[in-house]
């Protein structure tokens, strides 16, 4: 028996579930909901569902005080909290990531641009990670200070 909000008395999901939202874009849905992130490189089956089925995704969002962001150009799609005075928080707040964890995003990002675009992998041994660190701040980021 179905108590009119499409779950039964046993809490499972009721067969009527509403058919404008079919399984796929569900399971989108949930992937949306569970990863920080979803790219059309990774996560191309999401993501051509997920562009299907746009607006009826941002309207479950906004149903949970959350936007969806699509970023068309780079591929990339996340929900973000809708931020009024008086709506429930459901996203956990990120911590700020550390000095060294800053330091090494940084570093990164410099050796992934500085690479070949033909390559196919960017390898960063542990002992080059150590020498970057190791600078106080590191010498990258003095010279881009003072430039």
């Amino acid at each position: 028996m179905s108590d009119g909000h499409g779950t039964t008395d046993t809490g499972e999901l009721a067969p009527d579930a509403p058919e404008d939202f079919p399984d796929g874009a569900r399971r989108a849905l949930v992937v949306l909901l569970t990863n920080r992130f979803i790219t059309r490189t990774r996560n191309r089956a999401v993501w051509d569902i997920l562009r299907g089925y746009e607006e009826e995704i941002r309207g479950r969002l906004a149903d949970l005080y959350l936007t969806l962001e699509i970023d068309h150009d780079h591929g990339v799609a996340f929900k973000r909290q809708i931020m009024e005075e008086d709506t429930p928080r459901i996203l956990r707040k990120d911590r700020p990531l550390s000095r060294d964890a800053s330091f090494l995003l940084i570093f990164l990002c410099q050796e992934c641009a500085h690479a070949d675009p033909q390559d196919e992998l960017v390898v960063v041994t542990r002992a080059q990670i150590d020498e970057f660190l190791s600078l106080d701040p590191p010498m990258s980021l003095r010279l881009a200070v003072l430039a």
